[in-house]
């Protein structure tokens, strides 16, 4: 599952990439969980239960909204500013978001 880059000889894996993708959606499920947990036992007496799944939703879903901006600053990218800022202000319409992943994993041009 590799292709080379034709411009520099160098090889890129696409075994790497599907690493750092699934290293994200790791992340996102143990730190929303981990955030759940600690929601439970958050609050006043007698409230422990409650709240766990607002916690885990927040956290994950602004882990997956900043996905493509994590994935550019895995993966080095010299654009990661650009990229970071298409997912911070368009990621909200879909389309920006698609735009932001899509160009994360896109190989840099030398």
């Amino acid at each position: 599952m590799e292709h080379a880059n034709e411009k520099s000889g160098q090889r890129v894996s696409t075994r790497r990439d599907l690493a750092v993708a699934g290293g994200v959606i790791g992340a996102t499920i143990g730190a929303a969980l981990a955030v759940s947990r600690l929601a439970e036992h958050a609050g006043p007496p007698g409230a422990a239960g409650r709240g766990g799944g607002v916690g885990f939703a927040i956290v994950a879903g602004a882990i997956l909204y900043l996905a493509p901006a994590g994935v550019a600053a895995l993966r080095g990218k010299r654009n990661f500013a650009a990229i970071a800022t298409l997912n911070l202000l368009l990621g909200w319409t879909v389309i920006g978001w698609i735009a932001a992943l899509v160009w994360a994993l896109t190989v840099d041009g030398y």
